[in-house]
């Protein structure tokens, strides 16, 4: 079973197409997603896309530096290569859609909703303590 995500982030890095012999292709996009407190916390998330979403990418003219949303896929795996090897789990982000979003949507770059910094009033003090 895999699990839905969206992100939106700005593209850092896309890489190039790779051609199997069997005529599978995938390409990779690394998608960064700053932190809405500190720059060092902010995430680059490795997604992969298989041969639809490479043309995705390029139909969309997606860009190193352009701000887009993704829906991906996070799905894992476990392999082992004989009964009494250890056991090695893999995470992976399949991507499934891709678009760039404008200008004015850029708002939409931090991934949690800011908190509200307004004052509050003064609770009653009705605490038995």
């Amino acid at each position: 079973m895999s699990y839905k995500l969206e992100m939106t982030g700005t593209v850092y890095k896309i890489g190039d197409i790779e051609r199997k012999a069997n005529g599978y292709q995938k390409q990779f996009l690394i998608l960064y997603v700053p932190d809405i407190n500190k720059e060092e916390y902010s995430d680059y998330f490795k997604i992969e896309w298989n041969k639809n979403g490479t043309e995705k990418i390029k139909q969309a003219n997606i860009q190193e530096g352009d701000i887009v949303r993704v829906i991906c896929y996070l799905s894992g795996s476990k392999w082992q290569r004989a009964q009494t090897d250890p056991e090695v789990f893999f995470n992976n982000l399949k991507g499934f859609e891709i678009e760039k979003q404008q200008d004015d949507q850029t708002e939409e770059l931090t991934p949690f909703p800011m908190l509200d910094k307004t004052e509050t009033s003064q609770p009653d003090d009705d605490l038995p303590f």
